[in-house]
């Protein structure tokens, strides 16, 4: 018979055994699959763990920045090709480049139609004719962007105050509804910001003028090697407008030519976009040679040096 000694032994050994039961439950929740207890990161770990999530981080930003613009310089050069080899088109068909303006004596280029409107079956969307006021100006509230349309043979008529090929995907505006769209792609009328007002035989002349067309075989220094279109992100205007929104010549007193602010380019990184009159398209460097760029935009100004082209761009020989 158990004494009440005993039994206070017992009660005290079987609390003993609860309690000692609890702590070994709680260790084995606290211990790993491997046996070895759980313990949170250090402070040196919880930064290089930081340290590798930002660098992944950034590292896939720029490669989304990167592919980004690899997709829009390669829309740019498909809208480039586009413009070039309609107007290839139109100088075989005519034995000349468009001019630079719609002629029309009784207005100054810059109210004139561009030579968009001028060769829009050669380059505007396909089997369509404008429908404006062609002796109004451009910015006439007749032909402006509400009213500007195109019809098809069938009279189906669209809106194109706004032509996607007529202007880099790199370049983000917004379109006011009352004015024709932005282009930011240019013709080049030579060497000189006046040279789109000449019409005589000057040295400096590229392939554009207000009021000259250039016929094939005046282009003396070959096809291969003259710039017909450039991009530029500056001073940017419609695209039925004449005058320097769509036609320009090329500053002399200005260095460099090329980059964000600058005469050309400045709508993608390290250079721009241009067209050749063969009509190839090809991306300049803004680190060119000056002069190299300045024999490019003339027709005739002599461009026989053919080392220092090999030099600037070896793949195209």
């Amino acid at each position: 018979m158990m004494t009440e000694t005993d039994i206070l032994r017992a009660d005290s050994h079987r609390g003993f055994s609860a309690q000692e039961h609890r702590r070994s439950a709680r260790a084995k929740d606290n211990r790993k699959p491997d046996g070895r207890s759980r313990r949170g990161l250090t402070l040196p770990e919880l930064v290089v763990v930081t340290l590798i999530v930002l660098v992944s981080l950034c590292l896939v930003i720029v490669w989304l920045v990167n592919k980004r613009e690899s997709a829009r310089r390669a829309q740019c050069t498909l809208f480039l090709h586009l413009l070039g080899n309609g107007l290839s088109d139109y100088a075989l068909r005519h034995k000349a480049f468009p001019y630079g303006t719609v002629p029309n004596p009784a207005l100054p280029p810059e109210r004139r139609f561009s030579w968009y409107v001028e060769a829009w079956p050669a380059v505007g969307i396909k089997d369509t004719r404008l429908l404006l006021e062609a002796d109004k100006p451009w910015d006439a509230p007749e032909n402006l962007s509400q009213r500007l349309l195109a019809a098809d043979d069938q009279g189906q008529e669209q809106p194109v105050a706004v032509v996607p090929k007529f202007h880099c995907p790199a370049h983000r505006y917004r379109p006011s509804p009352d004015r024709p769209g932005l282009t930011t792609y240019i013709g080049l009328a030579g060497l000189g910001e006046d040279t789109p007002l000449l019409t005589s035989n000057d040295p400096r002349l590229g392939i554009w003028g207000y009021d000259r067309r250039t016929p094939l075989d005046q282009i003396t220094d070959g096809l291969q090697v003259t710039l017909l279109l450039a991009e530029t992100g500056r001073d940017l205007g419609p695209w039925t407008a004449g005058g320097p929104p769509t036609v320009r010549g090329l500053p002399m007193d200005e260095r460099p030519q090329l980059g964000v602010g600058n005469p050309l380019g400045g709508l993608h990184p390290g250079g721009c976009n241009a067209v050749f009159a063969d009509p190839r398209v090809q991306f300049i460097a803004e680190d060119i040679d000056p002069l190299v760029l300045a024999a490019m935009v003339t027709i005739a100004g002599g461009q026989d040096e053919e080392s220092r082209w090999q030099q600037q761009f070896p793949q195209q020989q």
